[in-house]
Formats: C-alpha cells, structure tokens, sequence
C-alpha cells in the first residue's frame, strides 16, 4: 500500500499523511486507531514499533 493509498483509506489527505510521518504534527487518538486498523496492526505497536506479549 502506497502513502496516497494509506490517506485514501483512512480518509485524510495525502499532506496531513506527510506531515504525521515527517512528525511535523501528530495524529490524534481516534486518528492513530483509524490507521492501525487500516495497517493490521495496533495503535501500540504504531507508538513503540513493537507488539505486546500478552
């Protein structure tokens, strides 16, 4: 999945995309489950890059 794909999927634009991945801004809570889910993967592991053990 591209980063345009990834905007188009969560429904944000492409520059606001950027400038959460250039840490320019941060996403906020209901936005950074939105894209966890549309990644397969969870808001944690989104934060820290690494996955609960439990």
């Amino acid at each position: 999945m591209t980063q345009r794909d990834l905007a188009e999927k969560i429904n944000e634009s492409y520059n606001t995309l950027q400038s959460w991945i250039n840490r320019d801004r941060l996403p906020n809570a209901e936005q950074a489950v939105t894209i966890a889910d549309a990644l397969n993967t969870s808001v944690e592991f989104l934060v820290t890059g690494k996955s609960s053990n439990k």
